[in-house]
């Protein structure tokens, strides 16, 4: 569907998002971010960003993401994952959300990021 990154594209993080419990979707919206945690006392940054169609059933859903060219090694990194049934742009009641968090380090290949009901 879309995706969004800042800077110049680099390597391609691919991994898995997991249900807690199988899902039948109708043209639900899966987005998928790498955010800059760095910073207990301001917002989140996101670094990249994909959207993704679903219909039919699922359980574990693939992803990639485009990195950018370059990310600080020093720097903390959370990947988070949300699946909007009803409303593509907000998070609504039976929406699926990762709850935890996902640390991610440059160098991790292929990430698993559980997504709980709400």
């Amino acid at each position: 569907m879309s995706s969004r990154g800042k800077g110049k594209a680099g390597p391609v993080l691919s991994g898995i998002v997991r249900l807690d419990q199988p899902g039948n979707f109708d043209d639900a919206v899966l987005i998928v971010g790498l955010h800059d945690v760095s910073y207990v006392d301001r917002p989140s940054r996101t670094l990249a960003e994909r959207a993704y169609r679903l219909s039919g059933p699922y359980s574990d859903i693939q992803f990639s993401l485009c990195l950018p060219e370059s990310l600080p090694s020093a720097a903390a990194y959370a990947l988070r994952a949300e699946i909007r049934c009803k409303d593509p742009k907000q998070l609504s009641r039976a929406d699926y959300v990762s709850t935890i968090a996902h640390p991610w380090s440059p160098g991790d290949t292929h990430p698993a990021l559980l997504v709980r009901r709400i």
